[in-house]
């Protein structure tokens, strides 16, 4: 029992720093975002292909069949949550991206309220009102207009993420990969339309974007997913909001960008908020249904 909860923490701690580079990468790329996000969406779905292809053709026929419209669902939302997450980055800082981002398993609570008919322990409610008010301080403090929409692009992209992790609930987990492969065709097909000039870039730019998409990415959510069968939901959720430490620490170090005053106060209250629940989650766990 040990061994397999050391294991799960262990996969999970290496999908946390491994998703805390996306930040970094996608700086690092310098490329327009469409044309980013095309190549980002194409390389997921190209080794998403290779992997389930590698493991059982058969068995792929079988899941392409067991899907259904909450899979579809799932693959809009994840699309829609990473092209907000990359258009934020164009517009605002990296620090103000992820912890915005991250809230997306709040904002999940919320709309199984609505839609699920799930009920918010009281635990919760006060996490979604402090956190609001640290989303807000990033919000109030954004010294310019192109910041303040970008830190809107992460909200909605929060938002589309949760739609996504609410779907793939639904589904119990299952063809996780294959809803990841059709969301990075989504992703690819709406960068094309949207101009993207995916064939003008250098060969430094195509090699990030290949770690990004095609290693960084599957790996990480595949970690995650494997993860999940060894600990508990909050254990993983702990452990995963290191990246609104881990996300600025990277672009700090490499390319020495500094996160604002408001933004270090906004995260220090989402990461405490967000890391307090999901303790008292694991410690005292209430029911959901109402």
């Amino acid at each position: 029992m040990l061994n397999k909860k050391i294991s799960g923490y262990l996969l999970v701690l290496t999908s946390m720093l491994i998703v805390s580079a996306d930040s970094l990468l996608v700086e690092l790329t310098q490329a327009a975002s469409w044309d980013l996000l095309f190549w980002r969406g194409g390389f997921m779905a190209l080794s998403l292909s290779v992997v389930l292809l590698l493991r059982s053709p058969k068995k792929l026929l079988s899941n392409v069949r067991e899907l259904n419209v909450s899979s579809f669902v799932a693959g809009i939302g994840f699309a829609v949550g990473a092209i907000g997450f990359v258009m934020a980055l164009d517009k605002t800082t990296v620090s103000s991206t992820v912890t915005i981002f991250n809230t997306a398993p709040l904002f999940t609570v919320i709309l199984s309220f609505f839609f699920l008919k799930e009920r918010i322990a009281r635990s919760t409610l006060i996490a979604i009102a402090t956190v609001i008010s640290g989303v807000w301080v990033i919000f109030a403090f954004a010294p310019s207009q192109s910041l303040w929409q970008g830190d809107l692009y992460a909200l909605i992209g929060a938002i589309f993420f949760a739609i996504y992790l609410i779907c793939l609930s639904i589904n119990k987990g299952r063809n996780a990969e294959l809803i990841l492969l059709i969301a990075g065709i989504i992703i690819m097909i709406f960068a094309g339309f949207n101009g993207a000039s995916p064939l003008q870039l250098n060969m430094q730019q195509y090699i990030y974007l290949f770690l990004m998409g095609g290693v960084m990415l599957p790996a990480a959510y595949l970690l995650v997913s494997k993860a999940s069968a060894l600990i508990s939901a909050p254990e993983v959720s702990f452990i995963l909001l290191g990246e609104i430490f881990f996300g600025p620490l990277y672009v700090l170090f490499i390319l020495g960008d500094a996160p604002s005053n408001s933004d270090m106060v906004g995260a220090a209250i989402v990461l405490t908020t967000l890391a307090a629940h999901t303790y008292w989650q694991f410690k005292h766990p209430e029911p959901t249904q109402g």
